[in-house]
């Protein structure tokens, strides 16, 4: 444990935070020190690490560029089961390794919109009405509602999901107190 942060009860910072932020334009293989690849143009190829042996470890890319961006993997690993995702202009994914494959933690825009799992990011200003509350619309809709929704986010609250419809549902963060963190949600379609 000489090289471990172990933290129990979170982290406080009044100063910021600083994480890694790499602005690229050509094709890119992600470092181990990279956090958030920031693509500003061209249509491209960024390729992740492995995901074995990291379990945790966690990636950010955005396309800010005009072209297409293909996310790809490394050695037949996969993206929540798939080769490659693909990033329109403004789409961006967050990738969290399971120490064997990636899978997709939040992430905006069509990347995100599958036909078994949809996620995205509120953010805190985004939270309306008493008790604050987010409407979550998907792209394109479940074909029914039968499927689970996590949530998490920075602010500590006992977050409900109400509402619910093949095409959305809304976040309740149960309080009328502002929240100060972006809030991340995943919905999965349950299938048997």
């Amino acid at each position: 444990m000489a090289n471990e942060f172990v933290v129990r009860n979170g982290i406080k910072s009044l100063g910021g935070v600083t994480f890694p932020a790499t602005g690229i334009n050509a094709t890119y293989t992600v470092g181990v020190n990279d956090y958030l690849v920031d693509i500003t143009g061209n249509t491209i190829t960024v390729t992740l690490p492995t995901a074995i042996g990291v379990n945790g470890k966690n990636y950010v890319i955005k396309n800010r560029g005009t072209g297409v961006v293909t996310v790809a993997t490394t050695s037949s690993q996969t993206i929540d089961g798939a080769n490659t995702k693909s990033l329109n202009n403004n789409d961006s994914i967050e990738v969290i390794s399971d120490g064997s494959n990636w899978i997709i933690a939040a992430g905006t825009g069509t990347v995100t919109s599958s036909t078994t799992a949809k996620s995205g990011v509120a953010s805190n200003t985004t939270f309306t009405g008493t008790p604050l509350n987010y409407q979550v619309l998907f792209t394109s809709a479940f074909p029914n509602t039968n499927y689970s929704v996590t949530i998490t986010g920075g602010d500590a609250r006992a977050w409900t999901v109400e509402s619910v419809t093949a095409s959305g549902f809304i976040i309740n963060s149960n309080s009328n107190t502002g929240l100060l963190y972006s809030t991340y949600w995943i919905a999965t379609l349950n299938v048997s």
